[in-house]
């Protein structure tokens, strides 16, 4: 993620070439309808901690004078399988593995740092996971944050089986629900369902 813009560059009024009034930065980007538009030709960051070492995590600064934030790695496989024209996969949160690149140098809530605007959630089931062969749901919900049975303790498996037992009541947050018709399913049949939310 980009830090910081150089400090040198034009400033642009409502789409105007300022001519020189706003000479910085700040000023310009205080200024009602401002775009700083930095000078200086592109240039890609390298290694991923900003410390030659690779031990701590730093900003890394690039001769153009821009600043850049490690974030997150794509792995190979997420580039291959995952990765379209329009979505990346990003891991976050409880996601994260412990020792690794974006939780010793990332950012785990990179998502929200990066102030994301929408999001594409993408779930797959299958038959082995524990999802049901011959009961077809009919509705689709998506809950935020729902608890075990007895209250007090946020559910994070990845399947439920016995929802109506395991899972408290009228808890969490319904952010989607979708009524779809009736579905025959094969024993070794996936279904993949995505969903775009906007922030």
């Amino acid at each position: 993620m980009c830090s910081a813009e150089p400090s040198t560059g034009k400033c642009y009024i409502a789409g105007i070439y300022d001519g020189g009034t706003a000479v910085s930065r700040t000023t310009c980007e205080n200024t009602t309808g401002g775009l700083w538009l930095p000078t200086g030709a592109s240039e890609e960051p390298t290694g991923y901690t900003g410390d030659a070492a690779g031990l701590v995590a730093q900003d890394i600064s690039t001769s153009d004078n821009y600043v850049w934030t490690f974030l997150y790695k794509l792995e190979l496989n997420d580039i291959i399988n995952s990765t379209t024209n329009d979505w990346m996969p990003v891991i976050s949160g409880i996601g994260v593995l412990a020792g690794s690149e974006q939780a010793d140098f990332g950012d785990v809530e990179s998502i929200f740092t990066a102030k994301t605007h929408h999001g594409l959630i993408h779930v797959r089931l299958e038959t082995s996971d524990g999802f049901p062969e011959n009961d077809d749901f009919r509705q689709i919900g998506l809950l935020r944050n729902p608890e075990l049975a007895g209250g007090g303790t946020k559910a994070q498996a990845a399947v439920y089986a016995d929802a109506d037992t395991s899972l408290e009541a009228d808890s969490g947050q319904l952010i989607y629900l979708e009524n779809r018709r009736a579905i025959t399913r094969a024993s070794d049949q996936i279904e993949d369902l995505k969903l775009v939310v906007e922030f």
